[in-house]
């Protein structure tokens, strides 16, 4: 089988008003609906992982991927199961395809929200301790901020630390902002220790609300 992909930004060659349920007695499943673009029989059904990526390249075209109208009518709709472990997320964008006996011809439309829909796994949860220690007299302190999670990697990217000089910190905002130091593995407990003035206090957000919020539940200790 020959893959064609074929840039394009013609309206008619766009799949639109793309949605999703899920079934609620098997939540690892999804029905996607769409509306079908005039004289198009076929759609390629193209899924990236926590980031939207667009289809690309020939070598990454699959005919398990292709889904026709038939089977569309049929089903009411695109059926699949899905399992995406904690703290991931499935971006699903629908392209045309036109179909000949020994070739696929992919319409792939740049990425929009409104084009693609997206679907969350249950957030992962992370642990995060904050604990102090000072001496006598000191006018410093050390704070040691614990992570853990059994469910995902904790990016760097994702965590952030933040302190302030006599109360703790509400937001990421509210104080000075530390990006995370390194990547802790799954079912690694990683400890990092900081230095501080005696009145500071230290707490633990998300870096990015937006891009974190629906992955990771922080359950935090102080």
């Amino acid at each position: 089988m020959k893959w064609i992909i074929e840039k394009t930004e013609n309206d008619s060659h766009i799949v639109k008003q793309i949605s999703y349920v899920v079934n609620p007695t098997a939540p690892s499943t999804y029905k996607l609906t769409w509306n079908w673009p005039k004289d198009f029989d076929y759609v390629y059904v193209h899924t990236s992982i926590n980031e939207p990526k667009e289809l690309e390249s020939e070598k990454e075209c699959n005919l398990a991927s292709v889904y026709s109208k038939d089977e569309y009518k049929r089903s009411q709709g695109f059926q699949n199961a899905v399992d995406l472990g904690p703290g991931n997320k499935h971006i699903i964008q629908v392209y045309p395809v036109r179909a000949s006996d020994d070739a696929m011809q992919i319409y792939v439309t740049p990425y929009r929200e409104d084009l693609s829909v997206l679907i969350n796994s249950k957030k992962a949860k992370i642990q995060a301790a904050v604990t102090e220690k000072r001496k006598f007299f000191s006018k410093r302190k050390k704070v040691t901020i614990t992570l853990y999670s059994n469910e995902m990697d904790i990016d760097k990217r994702a965590l952030c630390y933040v302190k302030k000089a006599n109360s703790r910190p509400v937001d990421k905002t509210d104080g000075y902002y530390f990006p995370l130091l390194r990547t802790v593995r799954k079912g690694q407990k990683a400890s990092f220790n900081i230095t501080v003035s005696k009145n500071d206090l230290v707490n633990v957000f998300l870096s990015d609300t937006e891009v974190y919020g629906d992955l990771i539940q922080l359950e935090k200790q102080f």
